[in-house]
């Protein structure tokens, strides 16, 4: 309900989401301050059976998968609030059990799970963990801003296997572009375009 920035440059208080995904009938919007919200039947909701909180959120192979993921945590005065820290969760990706968008909390006979990410090498963007992700073919790629990697549906008992692609990554939070026959985003050195093979330049060198 908030309105996009003023074109003169006055600040605007939107708090837009980063990212959408769209399973079975509902929609799923991320990083509004943090909640991932569920769009059901006209009515908004968290996600979760013990809440989860993220900036990126995606669905692939019927599973739910948030980027900079953290579970609520119970405080006594405030309830349940997000577990968020600043040194871990920016680099955390999880994914729901299969078929079940509720459920991230992993045990041997469900494919809930979560990864962290390598750190970051690239000092401007020191911190700043996932920057998009999104599905190209039959692979969900997730970017830094230093470097891609692949994430494919394995199964039981690994589920996802997540691996390094290309030292090259999206160094905008929320610069990520995913068309159907591609991918474009801005690296620190240029604006790419991935079509599933290589990362290629589309332009003169910029920064």
């Amino acid at each position: 309900y908030n309105t996009i920035p003023y074109s003169a440059g006055i600040t605007s208080t939107a708090d837009f989401p980063y990212s959408r995904a769209y399973y079975n009938t509902d929609a799923y919007l991320g990083g509004i301050g943090r909640n991932i919200m569920r769009v059901r039947d006209g009515f908004v909701t968290g996600v979760g059976y013990k809440r989860v909180y993220g900036k990126y959120v995606g669905v692939y192979q019927n599973h739910l998968v948030v980027a900079h993921f953290a579970e609520g945590a119970y405080n006594a005065i405030s309830g349940v609030v997000d577990s968020y820290n600043a040194a871990t969760t920016p680099f955390s990706v999880a994914w729901s059990d299969l078929n079940n968008p509720d459920a991230f909390f992993s045990t041997t006979v469900n494919e809930a799970d979560q990864y962290e990410m390598p750190y970051n090498e690239y000092p401007d963007g020191l911190n700043a963990g996932v920057t998009g992700m999104g599905l190209l073919g039959r692979t969900w790629y997730i970017y830094l801003s230093d470097s891609m990697s692949t994430m494919d549906y394995v199964g039981l008992p690994n589920v996802m296997q997540i691996l390094p692609a290309f030292p090259v990554g999206s160094i905008f939070d929320s610069g990520l572009v995913v068309t159907r026959n591609g991918h474009y985003f801005i690296a620190k050195d240029n604006i790419y375009y991935f079509d599933g093979t290589r990362p290629q330049p589309i332009g003169d060198p910029v920064r």
